[in-house]
């Protein structure tokens, strides 16, 4: 009877060791899945937050060509209109600003 009882205590201690060793295995299972769809998550976090970098840099690009083609068309006017002035004009404005120099300083 004693040997039967030694029997099945030994029976009992082989299915516990089993049964930890399992639980070891299943642990680092849950482990190493739970790291891999940390680092997935992670991956798809930063590519999303790059994308909308991307669509931010984008805008502002675009807003500032259009705000640069304004400028430019502005300029360009503004030279069209400079280039358009007549001779007699021009010369008016030139004397006027030399007389206003010389007079100012009056060494010039």
């Amino acid at each position: 009877m004693a040997i039967e009882a030694i029997k099945e205590i030994k029976k009992v201690e082989l299915q516990a060791d089993e049964m930890i060793k399992k639980a070891h295995e299943q642990s680092k299972k849950i482990i190493s899945d739970a790291t891999i769809e940390a680092d997935e998550r992670y991956n798809s976090i930063i590519e999303e937050a790059k994308n909308v970098a991307r669509g931010i840099v984008s805008n502002a690009e675009e807003s500032g060509r259009k705000e640069a083609e304004v400028i430019l068309s502005e300029g360009e006017k503004q030279c069209a209109e400079v280039s358009s002035l007549k001779g007699s004009k021009i010369d008016s404005a030139v004397n006027l600003v030399i007389e206003r120099i010389v007079k100012t300083n009056g060494n010039s």
